[in-house]
């Protein structure tokens, strides 16, 4: 055993290098592809690539998975260092995916009891190191994924959120004192929860929230521009100093009216008798968002549906298993055959009037590209004729919304092939481990073949722009008639079930698109 320890300690070193190595070099392959701008600043570079390169070597006291952590921050590190915009916002997010992919999957497997990030529920009260682990892995990477949306910047197709009504509104500079207060009862609400549990509903809730609002930062083009004023006191000052350190963006869901309503909870239950005074100080934030022009009434509603949402989630859940769980076995033929469905028209809107191309190549492209587009969708709809995991259906949205966006960004289309591909394989491959263990399995190492294959998609291959959409009536014949012949053929039997063929389990959707 003591020889074998150091070829092993030599094997994982040369198998960091080489990865290391093949990213450095998609992210070189893919450097005329990304257009949002590239952020360079050597020193803070390299203070994120020392930080990620401590936790991966001796953070298992504090962070839970200190190595795939250190990865994902020393990745990011290396890119700002570099300046390279491909892999600060194409590998690095890969990567991040990845490691958490791994987490995921042999999280129930992993026999090592890993460092806890959230306080365990309990009526005693927290302790200085709950605090700590808040601010460390709630309020930390809340604020770097918020800088991070800023950096990315203003979409080319943004649509304003602020109504004509609220055009007309003056800005009062007084409710900026409201606003920005907000900040010190975030910031201080794991200082005075009184229990754990409390504590630890605030840091789940926050997450949730995160989960939900961040992707609909880069999802939903809807930014909320600024009345210009004069300040006049010393509160509008403070206000026009924020300002130039905000943007825009990142206002749909507004966090500001998240974080003031999970706060104000915080309070209501560390003195009950107030509680109405911290829930109305809550409505007051809302409030000076519209009246400081920080934020539209649109995002106000968005923020307060957003925590409504993740508040109510369980029972929602458990509405929605009871709804979907005994329709499963009489439906199966009917969701394959809306999958089907929604799969082949999706694509086909896609490829909209351009379908017809005169190149080859780039109508291969275009019916790849396409066809990825309606896949994942067509495999999140096909899950609910049988028993999936909730994450895989979730999952599939997902990359669906995040593919349509692309498109509508007219981005490469081998960059959406590539995508689906990476992001499908990363899904499956939770999926797979979790079901079958972390034993090498075949639908695994097709995950990881997946992963690599869209890899080598986007560095190598070369397209053009993803054309507009198109909505056209004539599309839904040839989407009907497979959705029918799906619906059929999953719901295909016949009464002699020891003859070959005799009994069809089902037709997967999904795998009429592109098998993952």
């Amino acid at each position: 055993m003591a020889m074998k320890r150091p070829y092993s300690a030599v094997y994982r070193a040369l198998s960091a290098a080489a990865l290391c190595v093949a990213l450095m070099v998609w992210a070189r392959a893919t450097a005329d592809l990304v257009r949002i701008p590239a952020v360079h600043a050597p020193w803070f570079g390299l203070v994120l690539l020392l930080a990620g390169l401590t936790i991966g070597l001796a953070g298992a006291r504090l962070f839970p998975h200190p190595v795939y952590t250190g990865s994902c921050i020393s990745c990011a590190g290396v890119s700002i260092a570099v300046g390279s915009a491909s892999g600060l916002w194409l590998v690095s997010p890969i990567v991040a995916l990845s490691c958490t992919a791994l987490v995921l999957g042999q999280g129930r497997h992993n026999q090592r009891t890993p460092a806890r990030v959230l306080p365990q529920a309990g009526t005693s009260p927290p302790t200085g190191m709950d605090r700590l682990r808040f601010y460390l892995f709630v309020l930390l990477p809340w604020l770097a994924l918020y800088e991070v949306v800023l950096a990315i910047g203003i979409p080319p197709d943004a649509i304003s959120g602020v109504s004509r009504f609220e055009q007309r509104l003056p800005v009062l500079e007084w409710t900026q004192i409201v606003y920005a207060s907000t900040y010190f009862l975030t910031i201080f609400a794991p200082v005075f929860a009184k229990t754990r549990s409390d504590l630890r509903r605030y840091s789940m809730r926050a997450l949730w929230t995160m989960l939900v609002a961040y992707p609909a930062f880069l999802l939903i083009p809807l930014i909320a521009p600024k009345r210009p004023f004069t300040p006049q006191t010393i509160p509008g000052h403070l206000l026009l100093w924020e300002r130039t350190l905000d943007s825009p963006v990142a206002a749909f869901p507004s966090f500001h009216v998240i974080w003031a309503m999970l706060a104000a909870e915080v309070f209501a239950r560390r003195w009950p008798r107030l509680k109405g005074l911290f829930y109305g100080w809550a409505i007051l934030v809302a409030v000076s968002c519209v009246t400081t022009s920080q934020h539209s009434i649109l995002d106000v509603l968005g923020g307060a549906a957003t925590v409504a949402l993740v508040a109510r989630a369980p029972r929602i859940g458990t509405a929605a298993r009871r709804a979907i769980g005994p329709a499963q076995v009489m439906s199966r033929g009917f969701y394959a055959g809306v999958a089907a469905f929604l799969g082949l028209w999706l694509a086909e809107t896609m490829a909209g009037a351009s379908a017809q191309t005169n190149t080859l190549v780039a109508g291969t492209w275009l019916i790849v590209a396409a066809l990825s587009a309606g896949a994942p969708l067509a495999r999140a709809v096909d899950s609910l004729r049988y028993p999936a995991p909730i994450y895989s259906m979730c999952w599939n949205g997902a990359i669906t919304l995040i593919l349509a966006r692309l498109w509508l960004l007219a981005a490469p289309l081998h960059i959406i092939a590539g995508l689906y591909f990476i992001l499908a394989g990363i899904g499956r491959f939770v999926e797979e481990t979790r079901r079958n263990g972390p034993r090498p399995r075949p639908h695994r190492w097709i995950s990881i073949a997946s992963v690599l294959a869209g890899a080598s998609i986007t560095a190598l291959a070369r397209s053009a722009p993803a054309p507009a959409p198109h909505l056209a009536w004539t599309t839904l014949l040839p989407a009907v008639l497979l959705g029918a012949a799906v619906a059929i053929a999953a719901r295909a039997d016949f009464p002699k079930p020891n003859r070959r063929f005799a009994r069809i389990p089902g037709v997967t959707a999904g795998d009429i698109f592109i098998s993952e």
